[in-house]
């Protein structure tokens, strides 16, 4: 079958949205204390803005299905967690007073 581009990635790249908005829900059907969201549109355009072209669907397909295997991207992900806990474990000046306090009040309702 011969397609034009739009027809291409319209074709191939819809399965590829399907498997992420699955994963998506099964991530956010889960107790997730942090979810970040990595749009297909913003990973492109950081492709093309930084390496010169958008991603092909295989390559699309790599990060969506395996992304934890790709060693720096794993990283990235225990540094979050690692400058998240840091982050909240530190209220030097009473930073969190404010977020806190909601926060227990809350629980009251």
């Amino acid at each position: 079958m011969v397609c034009t581009h739009i027809n291409w990635c319209a074709h191939h790249i819809k399965p590829i949205r399907t498997y992420m908005e699955t994963e998506i829900t099964k991530v956010l059907e889960e107790e997730n204390l942090i979810n970040t969201a990595i749009t297909e549109h913003e990973i492109q355009s950081f492709a093309e803005n930084n390496f010169g072209r958008e991603l092909t669907d295989v390559e699309l397909n790599r990060i969506a299905r395996c992304w934890y295997e790709i060693e720096g991207a794993y990283a990235a992900q225990i540094d979050l967690i690692r400058e998240a806990i840091v982050g909240a474990m530190n209220n030097e000046g009473g930073s969190w007073n404010k977020i806190d306090k909601d926060y227990l009040e809350s629980l009251k309702k």
